[in-house]
């Protein structure tokens, strides 16, 4: 077989264009998908909670059990704010995962840990298009298109995020891990009390 490269070059120009076009079609999906909500200023992370989507640098839609929000915070800030308001910062939220898990990128973070409210990133967590994903809100997940993972959530909810299925299914057993561990923990405190 020749080495073509031409072939190789039209190949990732087809590759970007496509992770382009994918990209655009979830973000035109929030987008059309936050008409109407009431715009906040604050939001702490919640059992109701699903999922925290970027809509811009500074906006972020949330999606809880049974209602929508627009917050004006980028959801990276979303979640810090989350982890000081229940007692912590992403930093030490971030390092205690490291410690649990032994990974050292993407990692899921502790929000809460009484209420074991783990959720997981699709992307680097500072990332403009990162989503935040509640691990125990998830039904189900399938392959969608290309580099899209269609997310089914506990209540019936859908939404499909830019992210290839076995990307996803990495964060999930990470974030599930975490979910485990923190359990255990507390199950063995609890046993010796």
């Amino acid at each position: 077989m020749n080495f073509d490269k031409n072939n190789v070059l039209s190949d990732k120009i087809l590759q970007n264009s496509i992770k382009t076009y994918v990209i655009f079609e979830v973000k035109a999906e929030k987008m059309l998908s936050n008409r109407g909500k009431i715009m906040i200023n604050e939001y702490e992370i919640n059992e109701g909670t699903l999922a925290i989507l970027s809509v811009d640098d500074t906006t972020s839609k949330i999606m809880e059990d049974n209602d929508n929000y627009l917050v004006k915070k980028s959801s990276f800030e979303v979640v810090d704010h989350s982890c000081k308001y229940f007692g912590s910062s992403y930093e030490g939220r971030k390092q205690g995962s490291k410690e649990l898990i032994g990974a050292n990128y993407k990692l899921p973070i502790i929000i809460e840990d009484g209420r074991n409210m783990v959720f997981f990133p699709t992307l680097s967590a500072e990332d403009k298009d990162c989503v935040w994903l509640a691990v125990n809100k998830i039904k189900n997940y399938e392959a969608c298109n290309y580099n899209i993972t269609k997310i089914t959530f506990l209540n019936g909810t859908t939404l499909k995020v830019p992210l290839s299925y076995r990307s996803f299914q990495n964060q999930l057993f990470r974030a599930t891990r975490l979910s485990y561990l923190l359990s255990s923990r507390k199950k063995d405190k609890e046993i010796l009390n």
